[in-house]
């Protein structure tokens, strides 16, 4: 899916390099006998195409994305994957949207910009839902992990049956687990990306009223957060990946159903061993397994 996102970026931005080369002959070479007034009226019919091509790619970009985020939360939430289904709704209503702008805009080729600002706003303010909810459930996943880990460890629990002074020092750690890094990573990227998006979200609501160079600061920011919708999954997966070796690697794929979480040694991994009675950290066992999967 990352992929998508960045094919349907770089679509975005060659559109754009061929719309202004269109638009740079039409207006000084082939539109050069028309009046001025006419010129616009021809153009906005010669760029009509890749208008909508353009548009339809820096709309699904966001899609795309939240799509991913929502992927996450569903391999995260392994016992509770009902939670997604709110925000799966949100996703397919920011689709739609979309959907319906192209449809709209290719029956009405005199309103084409109007219905890009109007559908914007509509697409934005569910896909700002999509993604805060999402964000929201992998933060939970976090919670999970974090406050499984930070259980009493059971002496018969463990694999190899460590004294209790050495296994009350490894409870008492302070450096966190490689799944405890990525899910906190995750969280925090999520919560910028909201952040991002409420502000863009929030600037369609005085769009109208904006000053020249206004208008010109939003057009950047509006081409900066599509952009950006593109390279977050890249870039939130380049540095899952900068968290995790071989070793990690290999424990976290350890898998032995049923299964717990324990701190063991001085290296801050993740065990997996087989429990007598022990089953409330489950949940959040299975949330690290998925991280691998993510």
């Amino acid at each position: 899916m990352s992929s998508v996102g960045f094919i349907l970026a770089t679509v975005y931005e060659t559109t754009k390099l061929v719309m202004l080369g269109m638009w740079v002959h039409a207006m000084f070479i082939k539109y050069q006998d028309f009046p001025l007034q006419e010129r616009f009226s021809l153009l906005d019919v010669l760029l009509l195409s890749p208008t909508m091509i353009s548009a339809g790619a820096d709309r699904f970009t966001p899609v795309i994305t939240d799509g991913i985020v929502i992927w996450r939360a569903f391999t995260l939430l392994q016992r509770r994957r009902w939670l997604v289904i709110f925000p799966s709704f949100l996703l397919i209503g920011s689709a739609a949207s979309y959907v319906t702008f192209i449809i709209s805009a290719a029956n009405d080729v005199h309103n084409v910009h109007s219905y890009v600002r109007s559908i914007a706003g509509v697409g934005v303010g569910l896909s700002l839902g999509t993604n805060t909810i999402g964000t929201a459930l992998i933060g939970y996943a976090y919670w999970q992990v974090v406050s499984s880990l930070s259980l009493p460890i059971n002496p018969m629990t463990c694999a190899h049956r460590l004294h209790k002074r050495d296994m009350a020092k490894d409870v008492e750690r302070s450096t966190p687990t490689p799944a405890e890094k990525i899910l906190a990573l995750l969280v925090d990227s999520g919560l910028v990306y909201c952040v991002i998006q409420a502000a863009y979200f929030m600037q369609g609501f005085f769009e109208h009223n904006m000053s020249a160079v206004e208008k010109h600061v939003h057009t950047v920011f509006k081409n900066i957060y599509y952009e950006l919708s593109a390279m977050y999954p890249t870039m939130v997966l380049a540095l899952v990946n900068n968290h995790r070796d071989l070793e990690t690697m290999r424990l976290m794929n350890a898998f032995i159903p049923p299964t717990i979480i324990t701190a063991e040694s001085n290296y801050t991994t993740i065990r997996f061993v087989v429990p007598n009675s022990i089953t409330t950290t489950r949940a959040a066992n299975s949330t690290v397994e998925s991280v691998d999967r993510i």
